[in-house]
């Protein structure tokens, strides 16, 4: 085994006393070796967060290991935010290319995206200029890229911007990418209320009832996220055969999915439009949106339910084979255990 190859597997182990040994001992070539799939050994201490050993090494490494970028579009910029190790990525920026610097992985993942969600504001002043100078490029498509790439703080400008001039920027708040994502989409599927409230209005009534290619609507992930005033709003816009008819991959409908959350006052809404028949949806395990009331002591919600459901969607037990008198019963809800034993009574 050749020397990179043991200073790859120190990394592993953590073995700081053999990496800086092993460091010391090899040539500038060997040290800035890039693998077959373009792994370099900045990037496997980036992956391990060994931000002391970066430290150490990076006035040793070419500008190609800097800007190093492994096959699923990672840079070590990206674990370093991802650790929100702020010292040492200040330290690696001022030494990467831009272009490097806000590339994003086949996660949807940049550098600026994990300084939002670890509040890295000295990261976040420096990424930020850079990010809305490489989103220019896309012209009225930069609003959908901001929202899907996750940079609330950028959308959030567009959008200002947009209103505060009289609607003359040029936005795409239409734009839907092949598998059916929109701006509206990402901003619900980030939980970003104050985005999506703002999207909603200048969104189309088509886009707000667009499926995407896993079939989840912008309902559903505003439930999913509970959204409360989101999910309230598209309501009120949505066409009744969409919500009516729409689950995602996993078999969830935006009631399934409110009553999992215990969003009563949504999921009330939402059955007053719900068929008989959208009313009977279960997920993979068996669950329905009248366990999840039960199981979550949503009393109004589970007795407007009973008075839609035959006996037999009533009686559908989960994947641990209780059902919802079970959970009823577990909760102590009088009134949903005598409707309950009622209706099988009658049956």
């Amino acid at each position: 085994m050749n020397k990179y190859n043991f200073l790859v597997n120190a990394i592993k182990y953590n073995d700081n006393e053999v990496i800086i040994d092993l460091i010391d001992n090899m040539t500038h070539y060997e040290l800035n070796l890039i693998e077959f799939n373009y792994y370099t050994i900045l990037l496997h201490l980036s992956e391990e967060n060994n931000v002391i050993v970066i430290n150490y090494i990076l006035h040793k490494l070419s500008k190609e290991v800097i800007n190093s970028v492994d096959m699923d579009g990672y840079t070590a910029l990206i674990w370093l935010c991802y650790y929100n190790s702020e010292q040492t990525a200040m330290n690696l920026i001022h030494l990467m290319d831009d272009e490097i610097i806000n590339m994003i992985n086949k996660h949807n993942e940049s550098a600026l995206y994990w300084a939002y969600k670890n509040n890295m504001t000295n990261i976040i002043s420096i990424l930020e200029p850079l990010m809305r100078n490489t989103l220019s490029y896309f012209g009225d498509k930069c609003l959908y890229r901001s929202c899907k790439y996750g940079f609330h703080n950028i959308t959030n400008e567009y959008i200002l911007s947009y209103s505060l001039n009289n609607y003359m920027i040029n936005l795409d708040f239409e734009f839907v990418d092949t598998f059916g994502n929109s701006s509206l989409f990402w901003a619900c599927y980030y939980n970003w209320s104050d985005i999506a409230l703002q999207l909603i209005d200048y969104t189309s009534i088509n886009i707000i009832n667009n499926v995407n290619i896993d079939g989840k609507t912008c309902l559903i992930l505003a439930c999913d996220n509970k959204m409360e005033q989101v999910a309230n709003k598209l309501i009120g816009l949505m066409s009744p055969s969409v919500i009516n008819n729409q689950c995602n991959e996993m078999g969830t409908t935006a009631l399934l999915s409110a009553c999992f959350n215990k969003m009563d006052d949504i999921s009330l809404k939402i059955i007053d439009i719900m068929s008989d028949r959208a009313l009977n949806c279960y997920i993979y395990n068996g669950t329905t949106a009248l366990i999840n009331a039960c199981y979550n002591n949503m009393e109004n919600v589970a007795l407007k339910l009973i008075e839609r459901l035959s006996i037999d969607d009533i009686n559908v037990r989960d994947y641990i084979e209780k059902n919802a008198l079970d959970y009823a019963y577990k909760n102590n809800m009088t009134n949903v255990i005598n409707k309950i034993e009622s209706k099988n009574n009658i049956t």
